[in-house]
């Protein structure tokens, strides 16, 4: 499948997946805590689904969003990984962002 059609596919999931759980596309008005969360989670599985750097402006359509909201769900989510010393990491390469390993992991 390519990346088109991964992003396409996982956006629908995701976007289900939402509707279900009553959060909306978080465009209109402020920025609610589950409309951040709803942001984060795709982010999250884009990047994990995709295993290479992902263009922020892709993000942004994956996230029905602009380019500034999905670098600050992708800041948070990373923000949320330090914090919780996960094994992923996720770093930023000039306009896009990718999913790794630590490095402290990978020493171990």
């Amino acid at each position: 499948m390519e990346d088109r059609e991964k992003m396409v596919q996982l956006k629908m999931e995701l976007g289900a997946e939402n509707a279900e759980n009553g959060e909306g596309s978080g465009r209109v008005g402020e920025e609610t805590s589950e409309t951040a969360v709803s942001q984060e989670r795709i982010v999250e599985a884009v990047l994990f689904t995709m295993g290479k750097s992902v263009d922020t402006r892709r993000l942004a359509l994956a996230i029905d969003g602009t380019a500034e909201e999905a670098r600050a769900a992708a800041l948070r989510l990373k923000a949320k990984y330090e914090a919780e010393e996960r094994g992923m990491d996720i770093i930023e390469l000039e306009d896009s962002f990718q999913m790794c390993t630590r490095p402290s992991i990978m020493r171990t």
